[in-house]
């Protein structure tokens, strides 16, 4: 038999095929430890069954909204009886749409108590944030879990203003701070997600969103931010949002990090997942992201922060020393007659798919010769696939016309423009990291079912 997840439901319906399977399924704890209680009518009795024939095994907790639309009040707690004489096997929480009142009291008895197996928690925005309603709650959460120091997993939302909210322990692996739970300006924005870094040296997935900014706060002292280097050696996965400057923000923090590991800039727009040329001189002098898999830059021509030109002679070098790209993205970057355009016919050996938009400052022959020595180079991995899309108003000699577009053809999958980045608005360094296919009769992406070599 196989069943996906050995929940309650998969238990009960085991134990009614017959007296003996019955005698079974109520023997093994681990049919019974994921607690769910999501129910419009909760039943009490149940819940208290399956606490009993979960034994010693660890449990994992769910409790959703629904179970809370009437009755409230005497209905958590009398949930909180249940469950809290259990908080030494806890392995996961997860709080899901819950109101503030429902939360406040979970927590009032739950903190400052020890769950040494607690190694998940999830809280996401209540009901009242969704729907615009205000509280005056300020979550605290680092007083409210500072029992649970074991703790690997944590999406952590409603903590109100104050950065110094954030969880940060010493094991975490995975940390999510979901859209509008920060409201910080540029600086300290930056100085949390390093600090963060520092405090969770084991950190391998970080998604944090900040916002939504103010939009008269300006960005020129990020540009000119100079911090020192910081280096985290585990970090594998990194998402920052926050608003339409925050391509700028990001990469005021990734120029102040050294990252072995890091192989994506997590999900999001294709506008939302770019560093700027100011990045570049990090990447290019310290080698600092070694093992990414897609990069996504964009240049001079969107913004005119002098930082920009005086960074774009580092791009080159900064492209060579990403040796395991798989995707690289090139918008609105003047390459200065080919001077900056990076030799990607003997670097990237790994590189699948290049895209060049709104970009000024090369021709057609150069981009020939770099898919055609790449065909052309045993070391070199062919490119798949290519996109050349420049402005309305660029050079001719940035555009392509029919001979090329039939000999770009030939050789790869060519586009005038990438489909994808316009219908469903995600980059294509996310749409191929090497751990995900496109389905495209589907429209749809499934993750993790191949990895490109």
């Amino acid at each position: 038999m196989c069943h996906e997840q050995m929940d309650v439901e998969f238990g009960i319906a085991l134990s009614h095929v017959c007296r003996t399977w019955r005698e079974h399924v109520l023997a093994m704890p681990l049919l019974w430890n994921h607690l769910k209680v999501d129910q419009p009518n909760p039943r009490w009795a149940q819940v208290a069954a399956q606490l009993e024939r979960s034994d010693q095994a660890p449990l994992d907790i769910s409790i959703h909204n629904c179970a809370f639309r009437k009755s409230a009040i005497p209905r958590v707690r009398e949930l909180m009886r249940l469950i809290l004489p259990h908080l030494n096997r806890w392995r996961s929480l997860s709080l899901l749409y819950l109101p503030y009142k429902i939360k406040r009291i979970i927590w009032d008895n739950i903190r400052g108590k020890s769950a040494p197996l607690l190694k998940q928690i999830r809280m996401g925005p209540g009901l009242d944030r969704m729907s615009g309603g205000r509280t005056q709650c300020s979550w605290n959460a680092r007083n409210i879990l500072d029992g649970f120091q074991n703790l690997e997993d944590v999406e952590w939302a409603y903590m109100g203003k104050s950065h110094k909210s954030v969880p940060t322990f010493i094991k975490l692996r995975r940390l999510i701070v979901p859209l509008g739970t920060l409201k910080l300006s540029n600086i300290p924005f930056v100085h949390l997600i390093r600090q963060i870094l520092t405090d969770s040296p084991t950190l391998e997935t970080l998604e944090i969103f900040n916002g939504p900014l103010n939009q008269e706060e300006s960005t020129n002292a990020v540009d000119g931010l100079d911090l020192p280097l910081l280096t985290h050696h585990t970090l594998r996965e990194l998402r920052i949002e926050g608003g339409d400057r925050i391509v700028r923000i990001r990469s005021a923090i990734v120029r102040s990090l050294v990252l072995p590991k890091l192989q994506r800039f997590a999900d999001g727009y294709h506008y939302l997942d770019a560093l700027d040329l100011s990045s570049c001189k990090t990447i290019a002098k310290e080698n600092s992201l070694p093992a990414l898999r897609a990069l996504s830059i964009t240049g001079d021509l969107e913004y005119r922060a002098p930082s920009f030109h005086a960074s774009k002679p580092f791009l080159p070098a900064a492209i060579h020393n990403l040796v395991k790209l798989r995707v690289l993205t090139l918008s609105d970057i003047n390459f200065d007659s080919r001077r900056w355009l990076p030799n990607l016919g003997s670097s990237c050996p790994h590189l699948r798919w290049l895209l060049i938009i709104y970009c000024v400052g090369y021709d057609i022959p150069s981009i020939r010769a770099i898919v055609k020595n790449r065909i052309d180079n045993d070391e070199m991995t062919p490119l798949d696939h290519l996109v050349i899309e420049p402005d309305e108003d660029a050079p001719s000699e940035c555009k392509v016309y029919p001979a090329d577009q039939e000999w770009f053809s030939s050789v790869l999958d060519f586009k005038f423009h990438d489909d994808r980045w316009y219908i469903y608005g995600r980059t294509p360094a996310v749409w191929q990291l090497g751990d995900a296919r496109f389905d495209r009769q589907s429209g749809t992406f499934t993750q993790y079912q191949i990895r490109l070599r």
